[in-house]
């Protein structure tokens, strides 16, 4: 079979938010796991996960988020992201960087994405609770499209002008092995020409 290669990489993570901070904390060891401020009340008996640093979105409304300048996301489409769809438009930008992707070569019918989620149980529990204390009319009208588990692949579809093969899998921990094996499979079926994939 001919080869396929990864050409550009993105990481939004614990211990790094570039491939130069991963690398740099994978060869000094250090771990991003630090006191999480919403597992603080007496009730969770865990206090401690990975964080990722240099992000502010404890707000339900993305639009009082903080997170780096350079990833400045349209508010048109920041309005249907939850935290970690903005996580994955991060790292999707630099991917995209990285690979030297031009706009045209990332909406050709021959580019493909595709994602892994379960969609965002926080967003979702706060939907409910602000519909279940205000009534059904209080929800905002892009829950779903924010929450559900195919959000990151709907969103970021749509907001990149993708027209290649594209779906969102969900398969627990398995789901980014999934699609970036369903993604190699594509190339080498001659179905796409190229495949962004984001875990």
């Amino acid at each position: 079979m001919e080869p396929v290669h990864i050409t550009g990489m993105g990481l939004i993570t614990s211990i790094g938010n570039n491939r130069e901070a991963v690398t740099q904390s994978l060869r000094e060891m250090k771990h991003g796991i630090d006191f999480h401020p919403e597992l603080q009340g007496d009730d969770s008996p865990v206090k401690l996960a990975g964080t990722v640093k240099e992000f502010n979105l404890e707000s339900s409304d993305p639009e009082d988020w903080t997170y780096p300048k350079e990833y400045r996301v349209p508010r048109p489409i920041l309005r249907s992201f939850s935290p970690h769809v903005l996580y994955a438009w991060c790292a999707l930008k630099q991917a995209i960087e990285d690979a030297n992707l031009t706009e045209d070569e990332v909406q050709d019918p021959d580019s493909g994405m595709y994602t892994s989620s379960g969609g965002s149980m926080r967003s979702i529990h706060k939907h409910f609770e602000k519909m279940d204390a205000r009534g059904v009319m209080a929800c905002n009208p892009l829950a779903i499209v924010a929450s559900i588990a195919g959000t990151l692949s709907f969103n970021l579809v749509a907001a990149l002008g993708i027209r290649g093969s594209s779906t969102g899998l969900v398969s627990a921990c398995a789901s980014s092995g999934h699609a970036l094996g369903m993604a190699l499979d594509e190339i080498r079926l001659g179905r796409q020409k190229r495949m962004i994939v984001i875990g």
